[in-house]
Order: structure tokens, then sequence, then C-alpha cells
């Protein structure tokens, strides 16, 4: 019940949260079939929020399970299908014994053709790379053919990728690979159950890499964002619709980071010391790549549009202050891991948001005003009118700061840009 009811919530949630959201080949998960969407972890929660809103099944989840100490969050939780997964740290083998029961219930919820949902690296950490999967994901698929051997159990693998996932209106990419058949490898999992597992988990491995945007070295995570800031600057998407099907974007961003990984070393080092010197310039005059490529951003058709939404921005910006500025606080103040903080933000944005217009609704009713009514309704819509306007009049302010620019040090800037994109 909870979960229909939470679902809707977090499609406008997650709509406002990012600024655009790829969804790509959702249409090879097998729904007439078990399936196991095998998904890597960069943030805490958002992948399985994301995936729960926008695919058309409802998902069951595996979770922490510190998450479940207090009965009161127990119960929240398991109406939302999410089960726990105990560690010796959560209790000592005395927890870990409760696994067996989680187990069981994901291999009944398989046998009934539904979907489970494992984050395959078992662990959260955000960082531009795949981690070693670990073997929960074999062990949960020949786990239920050990029960059911009949069933013809599918493993999707899920690659997910942010642009920034510690900010706000960033963009997100989900692509979804093509399904492996767990009876392929029942052979080598009887003749050799850690044999089997090994086989099983090398191959999603292999199919998750070619859908995440892997750095392979930390020290060239710089130039790899350098390099990204300028092709999104070159292939930029329109905003609508903000939810998107297309995997170029991906792609992009996955063959950018491949090309690096396999760059001769001293053009790396060129590279980044030439990138870095073009960005630290940008930064030190106030301006951005896309404000230099765009210097005519800055015109009167741009003003106007500014001006005649002002009054629309100000409703919408402070009439949906003070959820999003607790939301804010609370993120800040109360989370301490990065991985956690957007996730927390969101979910504490989702509540906020929903206490402050049921106050609202009780105010329009005690004071019974068509204005007000009128004016309830429209704020959510110039809540996000007020989102767009922030970002709008960013490129605005920094396409104008361009102007200020002596024309020696834009043609400095965009001689060293082409240079980049040649030597690349």
């Amino acid at each position: 019940m909870l979960y229909q009811f939470v679902r809707p919530l977090a499609i406008i949630a997650l709509k406002t949260h990012f600024r655009k959201i790829y969804f790509s080949n959702a249409d090879r998960i097998p729904w007439d079939k078990p399936v196991i969407l095998a998904v890597n972890h960069p943030t805490s929660f958002i992948e399985p929020c994301m995936l729960a809103a926008y695919l058309p099944k409802s998902l069951y989840f595996l979770a922490r399970g510190d998450l479940f100490k207090k009965p009161a969050y127990a119960k929240i939780l398991a109406s939302l299908h999410i089960l726990p997964v105990f560690r010796m740290k959560d209790g000592g083998y005395g927890k870990i014994k409760n696994n067996y029961t989680t187990l069981a219930r994901c291999f009944e919820a398989l046998n009934e053709q539904k979907t489970i949902l494992i984050m395959a690296e078992g662990s959260c950490i955000q960082e531009k790379r795949l981690r070693p999967l670990r073997k929960g994901t074999a062990r949960l698929a020949f786990g239920t053919y050990d029960k059911y051997p009949d069933l013809d159990i599918q493993i999707v693998p899920v690659g997910v990728n942010y642009t920034y996932p510690d900010k706000f209106r960033s963009e997100a990419m989900f692509d979804f690979g093509e399904p492996i058949a767990v009876q392929d490898y029942v052979s080598a999992y009887q003749q050799n159950t850690n044999e089997g597992y090994r086989q099983l988990t090398d191959e999603l491995e292999s199919r998750l890499r070619k859908r995440v945007v892997v750095i392979d070295k930390v020290e060239d995570e710089s130039l790899v964002e350098n390099l990204l800031i300028l092709h999104r600057t070159d292939h930029m998407d329109e905003l609508l619709p903000i939810l998107s099907e297309s995997e170029d974007r991906l792609q992009n961003e996955v063959r950018i980071a491949r090309q690096v990984n396999e760059m001769d070393g001293s053009l790396k080092t060129y590279l980044s010391k030439l990138s870095n010197v073009y960005f630290s310039q940008l930064k030190a005059n106030g301006i951005t790549d896309e404000s230099l490529q765009r210097p005519t951003f800055a015109n009167t058709s741009n003003i106007i549009v500014l001006i005649t939404g002002f009054i629309p921005f100000v409703i919408g910006y402070f009439g949906n202050y003070i959820p999003l500025r607790y939301a804010q606080h609370v993120m800040e103040t109360k989370v301490k891991d990065v991985e956690d903080k957007m996730s927390v933000a969101l979910v504490v944005a989702i509540a906020g948001f929903l206490v402050y217009y049921l106050l609202l609704v009780i105010f329009g009713f005690v004071i019974n005003n068509l204005a007000f009514w009128i004016l309830l309704l429209l704020l959510p819509i110039w809540g996000v009118f007020a989102l767009v306007y922030r970002e709008f009049y960013a490129k605005y302010k920094t396409a104008k700061k361009l102007g200020t620019l002596s024309p020696d040090l834009r043609t400095e800037l965009q001689q060293m840009r082409r240079e980049i994109l040649q030597k690349f």
C-alpha cells in the first residue's frame, strides 16, 4: 500500500531533483520471467528509488539490516518491499541467521515472477568506476534455482551513472543490458559451486562495465571531468522532456573515460595541465565553458524573459522555500557520508513537502478564500519554474560576465579549448 502511495511522489521529486534523467533500453527486461536487476551502487538509495519510480512493475529490494533496528522503521521498510540483509556488525551471528528468512522470501518472490533488485557491488562508494562484484547476485540466482529448477531466471545488468551524484539538478543515466540466463551457468554450478558463482559473476561484471563510466586511475578523474564538461557543452540536450530514453549521453561519457584510460602517458599529462589551466582561467574570471561557447545568451530577448518571469519566480521560490531549506539543513548538518547526502535530502524533501502542503490545505479550509486556492494550485508549478529560472539566470549572468573580458583573453581561452579537443 505504502509503495503505491510513495511511487507517484517519488516520480515528481526525482524529476525536480534531476535536471535530466536518461533511462535507456528498459525494454530489455523480460517482464514475463523472474528477474534479478543487478545494479552498481554510487549512492545510498537513489538507485532503487529511481528504478521503482520509472519501471512499470513493482520491485523488491535488499537493504542492509541496521536500517531495521527499530520496529516502526522495519514496518515502513517492509511496506516499501524492502527486505533486510544483516552483516556481522549488525548484531553478530544471531542476526546473520535472519538472512535465511530473507533469502527464502526472495526465492518465493522469484517463483512468483516478481522482480528483485540487488546492489551487485555490495557496498556504496561515490566514484566513477565499477568495484569488483560480490557473489551475492549469483548466490541468489542459484539458490532460487536449487529450490525451483524449472524457473527461467534472468539477471539484467543495470548501469547507474550521475554527472554529479552529490549535487542538486545534475543528470542521471540508467542503462539496461541484455539479460543473462542463469540456466546457461547451471552446468558449471553443478560441477563446482564456486566455479559457477565465478563464471556468472564475471559475465555480469563484464556486461555491467559496458554501461558504467569507469575511470581506472584516481589521478585521471580531473582530466576526465574536464573533457566531459567540454563534451556536454558541445552536445547540450533540451531540458524537456526530463525523462529521455536516449543512450547517447551515457555512451559518449563511457567512451571519453575509456579513451583517457587507454591514453599515452605523456599526452595525458599534457592534456591534464592544459585543461586545468583552461578551467582555472574560467573560474578566475567568473565564467563557464558554456558561457564562452554561447556568448550571445546575454541578449535582449533573455532580459525580457527574466523580467517577465521574475514575479512567478519570487512566488515559486519563497512559496516552496521552507521544505527545501529544511531538507538542505538536514543534509548539511545531520549526514556525514557523501553517499548519503542527496538520498537523505530527497527523502526529507518529499516528507517535508507533504507536511507543508497538508498544512496549507488545512489553512485554505480555515480562510475559505478562492484566491488562496488558486495560488495553492499554482504554487508547485511555480516552484519548478523557480528552479529553471535560477538556472536560466545563472547562464545569463555568466554570459554577461563574458562581455567584460578583453578580446585577447577570450581568444586565448578559445585557442586553449580548441587545442584540448584537437589533441584529445
